[in-house]
């Protein structure tokens, strides 16, 4: 994924948790519903790589459940 694109997912990620702080979902979730309304509709991929890059910044957080499913959420050290 280019880096406008990948920009563009992370603004929209962090845009969607400026008015939903305590959201928190797999990458499938955020997916349908933080990025549900995104244009051109983003893969599964591309969320997965702008979701990485995130964690990787300190930008979000992921938890591993006991089932293996991944949420991701607000780092509750940074403000959006």
């Amino acid at each position: 994924m280019n880096r406008q694109r990948q920009s563009e997912l992370v603004d929209a990620i962090l845009a969607y948790l400026s008015s939903h702080p305590q959201a928190a979902d797999s990458a499938d979730g955020v997916l349908r519903w933080w990025l549900g309304r995104h244009e051109p509709v983003p893969t599964r991929a591309e969320v997965e790589e702008a979701l990485a890059t995130m964690v990787q910044r300190r930008l979000l957080r992921c938890v591993v459940l006991p089932e293996g499913t991944v949420l991701y959420s607000c780092d509750g050290s940074r403000r959006h």
